[in-house]
């Protein structure tokens, strides 16, 4: 039994009893306190308990209690269930209430391995086998619920590691884990078996895909090939003019690039692939400008507010960030249903709105930056949205760390040779300590010899130090280069803790700078410190404010007397509330518990971004192999300085990249080759 839900419950419910006088609830009533609050005529003990020093104060409250707790029946209920059954955490309770409903009891009574998705395993198999005893069921091990739970709990595993699919022979050992047996008992066999009987598992060929995932991942391949399929090919006269040059000016494209651009434009859905310096920017530009030439509009998104405003910046046009493309076409649909049935006024105001909107109609391209790095929700929101008509073409570089996000599918369009084009050439750094010849090597699996670091200088060096030397070394060099004031150097590291995780990172250059002058500051939820000036990350997708995982800014503004964060992010600015974590902040504003600071940020995290100027620690890590290195290194721009182990380096590189260690379900079937759909000279 838990008795502090209950009184916590009571205390966040009625406004006046607060913690104190709970406790005392608790303390006089014990396990029955749920009985007792369902009782009217307990209201004059209960008024007792809470404050015999003010009777008529206490006499109020009591019957406030009850009533509170009357009319709260379904959340109540849940509440005394989970008490009685030694869960606490409110919070927690609470967001059972809201996804379940009022009949939450009830339906936990009868499964309660539906808790799977919300806590561990270890925390549901317990309160599961412990409810299936209170039934009387005779083997609980065995029940039913419980090996579905365990097929449901692999699942959610592999989704957070970034899977979709499980082999068939990885699975008996997950099972047998959480089930506590060996992978040849039988009971493993029997929830397989249960698991694919009541669609936990759906089997393909010996991939066992989850079925949510399944879903996405078989709409998005039948989206993608009703585009490639319905989308009006480009007439051979626009052709010809292109090639001949009389619609645009390909002069200052080389043949690689020039190719490239045809095979996107013969393809409704295409993907235009190529390491770093090899000017996919500057081929997407052309692209744009031919698919305009044409009479088409352009929609360009990219994953971070960075990329977007670097694309923005290259190809002269507008490019959102993909969360911010999201939330504008989620709105330009609710006003769309708005307008159906408003009157003539407000019909205008709507019409204003959607002017400001972005749009997708059948002569549009949609440009997809860093597509290697968007995942599979993300998409397949997007393409919710895509009429059958339009085009996407995704623009990437696959060597690069996998979606943050579960699924895999620029890494598989890509397979397809026919609506693939690949940019091999260098045009920028050559020299062979230049970013994109560090990155090269990289791909080929080997570390180049580097120059010793000697200040702002562009290019890649190196700097020899072992693990519990890296923050001091990573400290001397950030202030060699400037420090972080104009937003253009970040720290790229492997892991959230450890000498030289992101945390004690983060903490020693806010000290720093703290150190340096008196600044104003409020203190966040996971133990950090925000000041003006901070650079910071949003740490989950939130598509109401249009923030992704991963959006990178910088704090403005610290409003200590309201226990707010200001901080300018993707070029927006958001107001961030340090407040109850029980309860989600007021529209329109963010918790604080979701922002972080960013001096240092995991390679993961920054994915999309980039900086003027990079530090990154390399030490040895389980996270650490080809793509780590290889995005680690091209989130820089000008500079990249490695500061750690050799050897490090050397384990890391010898490792399987991350994207071949991803297991997925998404098959792409293939295309007709562009020269089918196209005459092209």
């Amino acid at each position: 039994m838990s008795r502090t839900l209950v009184r916590d419950y009571v205390a966040s419910q009625v406004q006046g009893i607060g913690p104190e006088r709970a406790r005392r609830l608790g303390e006089a009533f014990g396990d029955s306190l749920p009985s007792v609050l369902s009782d009217e005529s307990k209201v004059p003990a209960i008024a007792a308990a809470l404050d015999r020093d003010r009777p008529l104060l206490a006499l109020r409250l009591a019957a406030m209690a009850v009533s509170a707790w009357k009319e709260a029946a379904g959340e109540a209920a849940t509440i005394a269930w989970l008490s009685e059954r030694g869960v606490d955490g409110l919070a927690f309770a609470r967001r059972l209430c809201r996804i379940l409903g009022d009949d939450a009891a009830t339906r936990l009574s009868a499964n309660p391995y539906c808790l799977v998705p919300l806590l561990p395993w270890s925390k549901v198999d317990r309160l599961g086998l412990a409810v299936l005893r209170e039934e009387g069921v005779p083997d609980p091990r065995r029940d039913l619920r419980r090996l579905v739970g365990s097929i449901d709990a692999v699942a959610k595993a592999g989704i957070s590691r970034g899977d979709t699919a499980i082999s068939l022979s990885d699975l008996p050992g997950e099972v047998a884990r959480l089930l506590g047996a060996r992978e040849a008992d039988a009971i493993v066999g029997e929830a397989i078996a249960a698991g694919l009987r009541n669609g936990a598992l759906v089997d393909a060929d010996g991939t066992l895909r989850f079925p949510g995932c399944a879903t996405m991942e078989e709409d998005v391949v039948a989206k993608l090939a009703v585009i490639q399929r319905l989308a009006e090919p480009l007439p051979r006269s626009v052709l010809k003019d292109l090639q001949k040059g009389s619609l645009i000016d390909f002069a200052g494209l080389h043949p690689e690039q020039a190719a490239a651009v045809f095979k996107v434009l013969a393809n409704p859905v295409s993907c235009l692939l190529g390491g770093a310096g090899v000017g996919k920017t500057h081929t997407t530009r052309a692209v744009c400008r031919a698919w305009e030439a044409t009479g088409g509009s352009t929609l360009l998104a990219a994953l971070s507010g960075k990329a977007a405003l670097r694309l923005s910046r290259a190809s002269g046009r507008l490019a959102r960030t993909l969360a911010r493309l999201l939330g504008e076409l989620d709105e330009r649909r609710r006003l769309e249903d708005e307008l159906q049935d408003a009157e003539a006024e407000r019909a205008g105001r709507i019409r204003t709105k959607l002017a400001a909107l972005a749009s997708i109609d059948d002569r549009t391209l949609i440009v997809i930056d860093e597509a290697s790095m968007v995942d599979l929700s993300t998409l397949y929101r997007l393409l919710r949205h895509v009429p059958d008509r339009a085009r996407i073409l995704f623009v990437g570089d696959p060597a690069q760390l996998p979606p943050i996000s579960f699924g895999l599918v620029y890494h598989r369009l890509v397979g397809d040779e026919g609506i693939t084009a690949r940019l091999r050439v260098v045009h920028r750094q050559t020299e062979a300590s230049g970013i994109p010849a560090v990155a090269a090597a990289i791909r080929d699996r080997r570390w180049p010899g580097l120059p010793e670091y000697a200040g702002a200088v562009d290019g890649v060096s190196f700097v020899e130090s072992p693990l519990d030397g890296i923050p001091d070394v990573v400290g001397k060099v950030a202030a060699d280069l400037g420090g972080f004031e104009d937003g253009e150097l970040i720290v790229v590291t492997a892991t959230n803790e450890g000498p030289a995780g992101v945390g004690p990172l983060n903490r020693m250059f806010q000290r720093s700078r703290q150190q340096a002058g008196r600044l104003p500051v409020i203190k966040g939820h996971l133990g950090e410190w925000f000041s003006p000036g901070d650079p910071c990350i949003h740490l989950r997708n939130d598509y109401k404010l249009g923030l992704f995982n991963g959006s990178m800014g910088r704090v403005v503004e610290v409003v200590e007397a309201e226990r707010v964060v200001v901080a300018e992010i993707d070029g927006r600015t958001f107001r961030f509330l340090s407040g109850d974590l029980e309860r989600r902040p007021p529209a329109g504003m963010g918790a604080l518990i979701d922002l972080a600071l960013a001096y240092a940020v995991t390679c993961h995290k920054c994915q999309g971004s980039q900086a003027a100027r990079v530090i990154v620690p390399v030490y040895r890590s389980m996270v650490l192999d080809p793509s780590w290195l290889y995005t680690a290194v091209t989130r820089g721009e000008r500079q990249v300085v490695v500061v750690g182990e050799r050897s490090a380096l050397a384990t890391a590189l010898e490792r399987p990249w991350a994207s071949d260690r991803r297991r997925v379900g998404f098959h792409w079937v293939g295309t007709p080759p562009s020269a089918s759909r196209v005459a092209v000279a």
